[in-house]
């Protein structure tokens, strides 16, 4: 549902663009779900903090998430994640055990 808000916001930025119809009108089509989340009308794009990540051999890899935009270029978006302690172990074992 987060995604489908992240869609909402870019596309509110962007009226009656056909690309973005065209996609739109297509994810209806083929997602039941995705027409009830699209009709909440939440624009409200993927608020920063902490993410969760699933990886198949090291399981949960946790980041915090930043993101900065510049009002120069509002297209433009720099997401930054930080690896938290828990992740920093995991990734280095892994590092170590193959050098």
């Amino acid at each position: 549902m987060r995604e489908v808000a992240q869609f909402r916001a870019d596309y509110a930025r962007y009226p009656g663009d056909a690309s973005f119809q065209t996609v739109i009108e297509d994810l209806q089509q083929a997602s039941p779900q995705f027409r009830l989340w699209w009709e909440q009308q939440d624009v409200r794009g993927l608020p920063d903090g902490p993410r969760a990540m699933h990886h198949p051999t090291l399981g949960v890899l946790e980041f915090d998430h930043v993101t900065f935009q510049t009002s120069i270029t509002p297209d433009l978006r720099v997401k930054v994640y930080a690896a938290s302690p828990a992740t920093v172990a995991k990734l280095e074992q892994v590092l170590s055990a193959s050098s």
